[in-house]
């Protein structure tokens, strides 16, 4: 998130909200932070997490970079679909998107498979 920071505001970023929509002015922990750490109950090993993030994080930046400059090797795909997995289906947001009863399946399903 450092690299959203402006280098008007120093150690800060432009934000909007999402409640309001309204501009704010904030720092990377004030808007990307999980509370429990990469906790996630569903998991049988609740903190599994953590381990396959210390194989994404540190690669994440140099993969970018890779993207740009057009150079995407295996460590790259593997760093951003790990990342995009993440994402989808251990933030607190993924974790948040699926719940109810399912009935077995994504009621959205057919949407995407026509």
């Amino acid at each position: 998130m450092k690299k959203f920071y402006s280098p008007a505001l120093g150690n800060l970023m432009h934000a909007t909200r999402k409640s309001d929509l309204k501009y704010f002015v904030c720092d990377a922990q004030s808007v990307c932070r999980i509370e429990d750490g990469n906790t996630n109950a569903y998991l049988r090993e609740d903190r599994a997490v953590e381990e396959f993030l210390k194989s994404i994080e540190p690669k994440y930046t140099s993969s970018l970079e890779k993207v740009r400059e057009d150079k995407i090797d295996e460590e790259c795909i593997y760093t951003l679909a790990g990342f995009v997995s993440y994402i989808t289906t251990c933030s607190p947001t993924g974790m948040r998107i699926p719940s109810g009863d399912w009935g077995g399946e994504y009621s959205s399903a057919n949407i995407y498979f026509r």
